[in-house]
């Protein structure tokens, strides 16, 4: 594989949105840290013309928004795998709309494909093995590993094919009017802030009492804040089991948070005391 152009800086990306308004179809993806930080944020884009395919380092080349016009453009195609995520993400870090939309995975669902993940469908159609353990990896890390910066570009580089290839089969079996409507209801989704008691989000939170419900939302309220001071996701500071655990048992000391499964000695010691107030 040739070197992989990296853009790091904003007059690089203002250089790159000039080149893309001449373009038919881009593809695009993005990776983010979800699983390494709290507030998880876009960390890399990967940008792939017939021709060429670069990646956007957003940590470094901040300013987006020459991509804008290009984004929200109708007469030129986007292909994302998956956008759902993508595009909620992509208007919550740089206020980047997209239309002209064209999702590969929309496609593999109405082909009855199954299974829909982009590794197994290049696996299957093109012979290209991409390495899962990357999509789990922290792409906030700088710099990159060459590995990781391989597997982003190769998560593009095949989209074009994979297009045509589902394209011809859609148009015919009939659906290529059922992708373009999924499509445009795609295009229109975004992040939203959640309102109300985070508790309510929480699965199986339904068969817990008024009682156990307000444990629960203190425990999580805590989670919250714990997770932000030490700036990792809420999970790797307490697991949801032992919260529901907790919720249900409403211990009233530090000796039996020893028989809830997922409380080890180290998370007892340090927050055993804090637990057992928030079910006081």
């Amino acid at each position: 594989m040739d070197q992989i152009e990296i853009l790091t800086t904003n007059a690089q990306v203002a250089e790159l949105a000039g080149l893309l308004v001449s373009e038919t179809t881009i593809a695009f993806d993005l990776e983010a840290d979800s699983m390494h930080n709290y507030q998880e944020k876009v960390c890399l884009l990967q940008v792939s013309t017939l021709q060429r395919t670069v990646l956007i380092d957003p940590l470094t080349a901040t300013d987006l928004s020459p991509l804008r016009p290009v984004l929200a453009d109708p007469a030129i195609r986007k292909i994302f795998h998956a956008a759902d995520y993508d595009l909620r993400s992509l208007k919550r870090d740089f206020d980047l709309s997209v239309n002209g939309l064209f999702d590969t995975m929309i496609c593999a669902q109405l082909l009855g494909e199954d299974r829909i993940g982009l590794a197994d469908l290049l696996r299957k159609y093109f012979s290209v093995e991409l390495d899962k353990k990357f999509q789990k990896a922290d792409w906030s890390q700088r710099p990159l590993p060459a590995e990781m910066v391989r597997y982003a570009a190769e998560d593009t580089r095949h989209l074009h094919r994979l297009v045509a290839l589902f394209e011809e089969r859609l148009v015919d079996l009939g659906r290529m009017s059922w992708a373009t409507e999924e499509f445009s209801l795609m295009e229109q989704v975004r992040f939203a802030e959640p309102e109300g008691p985070i508790c309510i989000r929480f699965k199986g939170a339904g068969i817990l009492t008024r009682r156990e419900l307000g444990v629960l939302e203190k425990l999580m309220q805590w989670r919250e804040q714990e997770g932000a001071r030490l700036n990792r996701p809420v999970y790797m500071v307490l697991g949801n089991k032992p919260l529901m655990d907790l919720a249900q048992r409403m211990p009233t000391s530090s000796g039996p948070l020893r028989g809830i499964n997922g409380l080890s000695p180290r998370l007892i010691e340090r927050y055993g005391r804090t637990l057992v107030a928030a079910v006081r």
